[in-house]
């Protein structure tokens, strides 16, 4: 007895169902693109940190390339945890074309950020800077947060930000990748002082922690109820192949038959053998056979 092709068929449909992953990177699309542009903050250049992460759906781990002026100088690329900030072990710099070349590895459905300075433009207490998105990757959504020296007068931006006192802020519509964005920024200041604010940046051990953990385990759980459900189908071909095999050798027994017994057929009771008469009913019983 084989088993019956309706197993088979969901067996297949089940196996089909999950796919392996495949190893081509589809277009990236940053969810958000943040960008904080803070001016003599800690530095007497401008301290740039741009905020990124991906869209909730997209699949992990995804390899990044961003290009950076080659004056950058890159303070940081990590990753926000909790509050804390990690660095990212797979960042790697290089140079190409006379842009520095950012890549990594995003592992973690977290809010990734790239930190670097660059050089303000001085002319006696005028400063001017040009802050440049080079296109890298498609945008839903860009904000610029611009943070000013508290004795920072004149200030101008094109496009114009919004704001009070000396924190303006804008948001523009979703970037095209290969879409340059450009902000222009002039302020006045007499003072050199700089603000004394550094968020420590850490080693990436704390990354074995539970809910990063907890995040790239959904990854597996397709596979876990595939293999589940292979199991008990398996399993019930197999039970249905034996008990099937069971009732088959059952049904096909045959057992012998006493022709010498007699029954009465007024009543149905059963003779003993020399009886002529039923015990019950005292009917004659039918002796020819």
């Amino acid at each position: 007895m084989r088993i019956r092709p309706a197993i088979w068929l969901l067996i297949f449909c089940l196996l089909s169902s999950f796919s392996i992953p495949a190893t081509a990177q589809t277009e990236v699309v940053l969810e958000t693109l943040s960008v904080d542009l803070l001016p003599e903050y800690d530095d007497p250049d401008m301290l740039i940190i741009e905020k990124f992460r991906l869209p909730v759906e997209s699949a992990l781990p995804v390899d990044m390339t961003f290009h950076l002026p080659a004056l950058a100088r890159v303070n940081a690329i990590a990753y926000e945890q909790n509050g804390s900030l990690f660095y990212v072990p797979s960042a790697r710099l290089s140079i190409e074309d006379g842009l520095q070349i950012a890549t990594f590895r995003m592992e973690y459905p977290l809010e990734y950020r790239i930190e670097y300075y660059m050089p303000l433009e001085r002319s006696g207490s005028i400063r001017k800077f040009t802050y440049q998105w080079a296109g890298d990757y498609a945008l839903s959504r860009l904000l610029i947060n611009l943070n000013l020296p508290p004795d920072a007068t004149g200030i101008s931006t094109m496009p114009a930000l919004t704001g009070k006192a000396y924190t303006l802020t804008g948001e523009f519509p979703a970037l095209e990748a290969g879409r340059v964005f450009t902000l222009a920024i002039q302020y006045q200041r007499s003072s050199n002082a700089v603000q004394t604010y550094k968020q420590p940046v850490e080693s990436a051990q704390p990354l074995n922690s539970s809910p990063v953990w907890a995040e790239r385990m959904l990854a597996f759980w397709p596979w876990i109820l595939g293999l589940v459900g292979v199991t008990l189908i398996v399993g019930g071909g197999l039970y249905y192949w034996f008990s099937g095999r069971g009732k088959k050798t059952v049904s096909q027994k045959h057992h012998p038959v006493d022709k010498n017994l007699l029954h009465c057929h007024q009543c149905g009771q059963r003779a003993q053998p020399g009886d002529r008469f039923c015990r019950t009913c005292g009917t004659r019983l039918r002796q020819d056979r």
